[in-house]
């Protein structure tokens, strides 16, 4: 079982389901929900900023992924890989047609 970082380049080619991603779009703003920017919080901005072509700052992307990666090893493994389908979507790793499946 490896980091976060070591298995977002494990699995770079990873497929994802719709579920995969809403469910790690959950734990992610479960786990750095404390991160806000102009008064929204994470959960709320990652539901439909990217939707609509705004994407998501480099800063609040590391504070995220920093948060998330320290409890990522001790997550069970669909939980790991939810947090690999929302992270790899917030860098910008997949378009929702690329890597999601149904």
């Amino acid at each position: 079982m490896g980091t976060l970082n070591e298995d977002l380049q494990k699995y770079s080619d990873e497929l994802f389901t719709k579920g995969d991603l809403k469910a790690g779009l959950k734990l992610v703003g479960e786990i750095s929900g404390a991160i806000a920017i102009g008064g929204l919080a994470l959960t709320v901005m990652t539901s439909w900023l990217p939707a609509i072509g705004i994407t998501v700052g480099a800063g609040t992307i590391a504070k995220v992924t920093y948060e998330v990666a320290k409890g990522y090893a001790a997550m069970p493994s669909d939980e790991r890989k939810e947090i690999r389908a929302a992270i790899s979507w917030l860098k910008g790793g997949f378009n929702l047609g690329d890597r999601l499946i149904d």
